[in-house]
Parts: structure tokens; sequence; C-alpha cells
């Protein structure tokens, strides 16, 4: 159920692309800013993202939470937004290292 090629991940998807989509129509010039500096990031964000995933996992398995279990409803989202924030992190900080400026997308 919680498996990537599952119906579950590609209505989600399906439904985030369709969502974000009306909303960059509608969106306030003075967000613009955000959204560019999250749009920059997207690539280095999708790249990191797997590996941060496992970390992820095998942490809160370590704090004796069990990522397999729990309503899917709230285990999905929250785990879904942390981990894209964690994700930028890393490529926001690695994307200022001078030597890594322009290797990190």
């Amino acid at each position: 159920f919680r498996s990537y090629p599952s119906l579950n991940f590609v209505l989600m998807s399906v439904a985030a692309f369709l969502l974000l989509r009306t909303l960059g129509e509608r969106i306030d010039p003075r967000h613009a800013g955000w959204l560019k500096v999250f749009s920059e990031a997207s690539f280095g964000i999708y790249l990191i993202h797997s590996l941060l995933q496992v970390e992820f996992q095998s942490f809160w398995q370590r704090l004796g939470f069990e990522t397999a279990v729990g309503p899917s409803i709230l285990v999905i989202p929250l785990t879904t937004i942390l981990l894209y924030f964690a994700s930028f992190l890393v490529t926001h900080i690695l994307r200022r290292i001078p030597i890594l400026k322009h290797t990190v997308p």
C-alpha cells in the first residue's frame, strides 16, 4: 500500500501536480521569491531525498517508532513534509559551499 508503484502514489502525485499547477497560476507576486528558491533546489531535492529517506526510516526505528504502521493519512503527509524540508536544507547547505556551488543542482 505504501510502495511507489502503487495506485495510491500515482493518484497522490497527479493530485499534487494539479493542485500546484492551479496554485502556481494564482501566486501572489510577494511569494514568488520563495517559490523561486524552492524551484531552483527541486532537482537537488529529488537527488538527495532517497538517501535521506533511508536515514529517516532508520532514525525513527532507533527511536522506537515503526514507520510501516500508523494511520496512512497522517504518516505519509508528515513523512513527506519532513523529508522535503530536510532535503531542501541539505541541498541549500551544499549549494553554499564554494567548491560545490557549481556542482550541486
